[in-house]
């Protein structure tokens, strides 16, 4: 049963990382790039990375998402308008709740288990962070906020509000 749950996720974190790239609205692309991050942490969860899990969901799936849905609207840009059908609604929650008890299936499964190690445990991982990866961890920080700063010159400077 795990190794059917692993897979359905697996299935569902390539295919909604291939909905980011393929959705043409930038908010529902947004929503897929959260469904992937959830897939991700459900992977990690069943791989007895149980914090690594813990961290996707907060920061990626929470944290980093609200800034990126953030400057979606700070943008306001839009895709193109196709209306929604209520069949295309209903089977999207069909398969949304499947999933979702996949997920909590499979991160019950995997928690069932008897521990294997420091893998994926917060030392483990504090100590890699901080002592190999310091500086890969910083530029990527520094990177993020750059773009950040960047995106909001952008729309300062569009927006038509006489700050050129």
């Amino acid at each position: 049963m795990a190794e059917i749950c692993w897979w359905i996720v697996a299935a569902v974190a390539v295919f909604s990382a291939i909905g980011v790239v393929a959705i043409t609205r930038p908010l529902f692309s947004a929503f897929s790039l959260v469904l992937h991050l959830i897939a991700i942490a459900a992977l990690y969860a069943m791989l007895d990375a149980h914090f690594l899990a813990a961290v996707q969901i907060l920061v990626y799936a929470g944290a980093i998402m609200v800034l990126v849905v953030f400057l979606i609207m700070l943008l306001s840009l839009k895709g193109e308008d196709r209306p929604v059908s209520l069949k295309r609604a209903f089977t999207g929650g069909i398969f949304l709740s499947v999933f979702v008890g996949l997920i909590f299936s499979g991160i019950q499964l995997s928690f069932d288990k008897p521990d294997t190690g420091f893998v994926g445990s917060v030392s483990s991982i504090g100590s890699e962070l901080f002592s190999r990866y310091v500086f890969t961890f910083e530029i990527i920080s520094v990177l993020i906020m750059v773009g950040l700063v960047a995106a909001v010159a952008l729309a300062k400077r569009e927006g038509g509000n006489g700050a050129q």
